[in-house]
């Protein structure tokens, strides 16, 4: 940016004239940001829920969920992702964004019919990142004017004209890169995420783990054939030096035996 403002102050000084537009214009809007942004902070919240339920309940539960966000007003919820996984136990998994007051409706709605096991908040302040965005639009936007400024200039040649219609485009692309940030850091600041798990619970608790170690039984099986080769494979080679050198220990014995008799 330093060396596209240097090379523009360049452009002008050859010209022989002086830029339609102050430069003062972006440092204005630059304090009036500065201004605007330190007097609160932009918090990005995310919520995260782990719950249990019956099994039987699971399913329902998460179609009230569904059909609430989708309840919402326009913009209010969105669903970013559903899914119910069925092995030794049921469990489902939805994340979806919504505004404050429709997320305290969802967590009403889970906490009442389902057990709590964890519960957290996190928040991210977005106000030092949207802060630079702005002094770079604002000086982004200045350098334009003072761009579109000199490409009126009559004195100018075609190969001058090119050069500044693409640094104009460079610049517009640059404006549409920084304000599409800026809007999906407004999303996040507008709207709270929230991630559900929630897990079934067995209905019976007594007799599940051994249900588990019978349904392991052939891994856990294969796993201790596989310890127990890998150990011979490693013994092996000491218990060969040990009966060689009991063999040797015992021969000596044997001959200083004979030596005193």
């Amino acid at each position: 940016m330093a060396v596209r403002f240097l090379c523009l102050i360049f452009a002008l000084i050859l010209a022989g004239c002086s830029s339609s537009v102050p430069i003062e214009s972006g440092a204005n809007v630059s304090s009036k940001a500065v201004a605007g942004t330190s007097k609160k902070q932009n918090l990005a919240y995310e919520h995260s829920l782990d719950l249990t339920i019956e099994q039987d309940k699971l399913a329902v539960l998460v179609s009230q969920v569904q059909d609430n966000c989708k309840a919402a007003p326009e913009n209010a919820c969105t669903l970013l992702e559903s899914r119910i996984t069925s092995s030794s136990g049921t469990t489902a998994h939805l994340k979806l964004r919504a505004t404050s007051v429709e997320i305290k409706k969802l967590i009403a709605l889970l906490t009442g019919k389902a057990k709590v096991t964890n519960q957290s908040t996190l928040a991210e302040d977005l106000t030092a990142p949207m802060f630079d965005i702005e002094k770079k639009v604002a000086m982004l936007s200045a350098y334009r004017l003072q761009l579109e400024a000199l490409s009126k200039r009559a004195n100018n040649d075609l190969d001058q004209l090119i050069r500044l219609s693409r640094e104009l485009a460079q610049v517009d692309t640059d404006l549409e890169e920084l304000k599409g940030r800026n809007a999906r850091y407004v999303q996040r600041i507008e709207t709270e995420l929230l991630s559900i798990s929630l897990s079934s619970q067995d209905a019976i608790s007594t007799w599940r783990p051994v249900s588990h170690a019978m349904s392991d039984f052939g891994a856990h099986l294969a796993e201790g054939l596989a310890f127990t080769i890998s150990s011979i494979a490693y013994l092996l080679p000491f218990l060969v030096f040990i009966m060689v050198f009991i063999f040797g220990v015992r021969k000596i014995i044997r001959r200083f035996r004979r030596a005193k008799i």
